[in-house]
């Protein structure tokens, strides 16, 4: 269901071309696909001291998917948290991006929807001749740098 101002149907692609190109996206849809309970608002305070974000960057992508018509974004007054009421269909497509699923069936027409892809390539200079990259996902938090020191510190090295 759209949200109560706009008439915006909301789509996989639209969600997963969002999170292609925002880090800040991809780690608050990341995080919105383990909720449970989808029938709870996902307050902007809470997100932001969970994911360790500003408070203005939350708000500006909870804006951002209240426009895609995932939901409705309040701004807090009256005892209320500025918050984003989000529709079940913002659950069920920030899974499949979590899930790394590389298209969404479009419910028009039954045609693969081909999205944008889960990570991004990052260049490092190694050594002053030799420039290596690798590729992390969008949503790479502490925890997976902790893992990816760890696998480093297996490598043989001379």
């Amino acid at each position: 269901m759209p949200s109560d101002h706009h008439d915006v149907e909301p789509d996989g692609d639209s969600l997963r071309n969002l999170v292609a190109k925002s880090r800040k996206a991809s780690k608050i849809v990341g995080w919105i696909a383990n909720i449970e309970d989808v029938h709870e608002p996902l307050y902007s305070d809470q997100v932001a001291e969970e994911l360790g974000l500003s408070a203005s960057d939350v708000r500006d992508v909870l804006k951002e998917i209240d426009a895609l018509g995932y939901g409705s974004f309040r701004y807090g007054r009256r005892g209320h948290g500025t918050r984003l009421e989000p529709t079940e269909e913002l659950f069920e497509h920030a899974r499949e991006i979590a899930n790394g699923l590389n298209s969404i069936q479009s419910d028009v027409d039954d045609e693969p929807v081909h999205l944008a892809p889960t990570t991004t390539s990052h260049p490092f200079r190694l050594r002053r001749d030799l420039q290596i990259a690798i590729d992390l996902p969008y949503d790479f938090n502490k925890a997976d740098a902790e893992r990816l020191c760890n696998w480093v510190r297996t490598l043989p090295v001379d």
